[in-house]
């Protein structure tokens, strides 16, 4: 199971987030380099999440990630890679 360091088990949603110079948000900061170490292309996991500010409001996005990175998704079989690769698996 992923124990993320950057997500309030108690209050089940994310404490601290990346926010990159264009106004996108990241989960945590293994996806932002991610993103930026691929040339700036939406990560593979986000792709399908709006994460620019200047769309949407952090509230939204946040209420996305919500859906896509929790308990459940990280102790099942549908687990992230980047997850994997970076935290506790």
């Amino acid at each position: 199971m992923i124990k993320c360091k950057f997500y309030d088990y108690k209050f089940k949603k994310f404490n601290q987030i990346e926010i990159d110079l264009d106004m996108n948000v990241f989960p945590c900061c293994h996806y932002y380099m991610d993103y930026a170490e691929n040339n700036f292309k939406k990560n593979h996991y986000l792709s399908d999440i709006d994460i620019s500010l200047k769309n949407k409001s952090m509230e939204e996005i946040l209420n996305k990630f919500s859906n896509k990175f929790n308990d459940e998704i990280w102790e099942g079989k549908n687990c992230p890679e980047i997850c994997k690769k970076t935290c506790d698996w």
